[in-house]
């Protein structure tokens, strides 16, 4: 990995900064023809207690406004996943032997984020109280997957032994919103005791906007035992929670007669039984959302995202003497 960059700061007067950069990377981790890449960022900050309307306010120590826009890059894949390598393995001859261990893309590429900012810094009292607010917005385009293949293609995603690595793609787009906020305070501020308490919300929602050619029909699925229980889809959240929901239990003779019932591979319902092989009695019971009276792959739905709503963090320190 080889990187060069620049920056220039600009300032006036302590109220208006203005800072940009510029960088060019290159990573083996691409072949030849996509090494290298360049890109830019740009910020802008207005120093609101320095301003003359703010002059009588004492217990503003700083106000700032700040707004930025960049692009950052990233490579964080295994090197030399654009060509074929091979893998020494031992034989039933009792011998060594060679097998072409991932399917290579000669075409993979940087992933470029684009990032825009807004935010404000502050400090109050004497420096007591201190706080952030930052309002975000994340696009990345071109995300560096393994794309799944079909099991004929002899690839997998995760490693099995003798099957190939599945190659490394630049596969649609992913959305970042949210924001971030911190503030912090001295509670104590003695000649022997400091007490201080930071406290911080986070707040993102992750969207997929595109996965490449194939569409809104394209996904990336994961299994268990060969179920199906997260799907990162266009307009969902990357490896949303996917499958049936819940609906109680069959705790009465009334509910193997009114509630749909679940059917097999071949369409039959499972049977009433307490012999296994069946539903019985405290079975968990699935909600018909297509209508159709039964309980099968068509009345699974997308469950919720497994990325956090919110993220809080609470913080004490205390310093005594030294």
């Amino acid at each position: 990995l080889e990187s060069w960059f620049g920056r220039v700061n600009l300032g006036w007067s302590d109220r208006y900064l203005l800072t940009g950069n510029i960088r060019r990377d290159g990573s083996s981790n691409f072949p030849a023809g996509n090494r290298w890449v360049t890109t830019s960022s740009g910020a802008f900050a207005w120093k609101l207690n320095n301003e003359g309307f703010l002059k009588n306010a004492l217990f503003v120590n700083d106000l700032k406004l700040r707004l930025g826009y960049g692009v950052t890059n990233n490579q964080g894949i295994p090197g030399n996943t654009f060509v074929t390598m091979l893998t020494t393995v031992n034989n039933g001859l009792s011998g060594a032997a060679q097998f072409q261990s991932n399917l290579a893309n000669p075409y993979v590429q940087w992933e470029k984020t684009k990032y825009s900012n807004a935010g404000i810094d502050g400090a109050l009292f004497n420096w007591r109280i201190s706080f952030s607010f930052d309002v975000y917005n994340r696009k990345t385009d071109g995300l560096l997957l393994k794309l799944p293949l079909p099991l004929f293609s002899g690839t997998t995603t995760s490693w099995s032994p003798g099957a190939m690595d599945a190659p490394y793609v630049n596969i649609g787009a992913v959305s970042n919103k949210g924001y971030d906020f911190r503030i912090s305070t001295t509670n104590i501020r003695g000649k022997n005791l400091t007490w201080k308490t930071d406290f911080t919300v986070s707040h993102n929602v992750n969207k997929i906007i595109s996965l490449g050619n194939g569409g809104d029909a394209a996904n990336l699925s994961q299994t268990y035992n060969g179920y199906v229980f997260a799907k990162t889809v266009v307009g969902q959240a990357i490896g949303s929670f996917y499958g049936y929901k819940f609906d109680g239990i069959f705790a009465t003779p009334e509910d193997f007669k009114s509630h749909a019932l679940p059917v097999n591979q071949s369409g039959v319902p499972y049977p009433v039984t307490p012999n296994g092989g069946g539903i019985w009695y405290g079975d968990r019971k699935y909600k018909d959302l297509n209508g159709d009276g039964v309980i099968d792959t068509r009345d699974q739905t997308f469950l919720g995202s497994p990325l956090p709503k919110f993220q809080f963090g609470l913080n004490n320190s205390f310093t005594y003497k030294d």
